[in-house]
């Protein structure tokens, strides 16, 4: 039986994001960005945590030293 996704985050189309390079390279952890999600026993029904825009992004990149070119997210 499939489960049904609920999306809780989205962004607009023009935004390109890949855990890819955020878990793999970036070494961001899971709650970072989605909380203790880790220990729930149920998947979230709302948006854990508000870090999902361009100020939260920009201020996260800075902390971090990553580079922060539009084009690296904005296609």
């Amino acid at each position: 039986t499939p489960i049904p996704w609920v999306r809780l985050y989205v962004l607009p189309g023009h935004v390109f994001f890949s855990h890819r390079w955020h878990v793999g390279p970036g070494d961001v952890g899971c709650t970072q960005c989605h909380g203790d999600i880790g220990s729930s026993a149920a998947p979230a029904g709302r948006a854990i945590s508000e870090t999902l825009d361009m100020d939260g992004c920009m201020a996260c990149h800075e902390k971090r030293g990553v580079d922060a070119d539009c084009a690296r997210c904005h296609r």
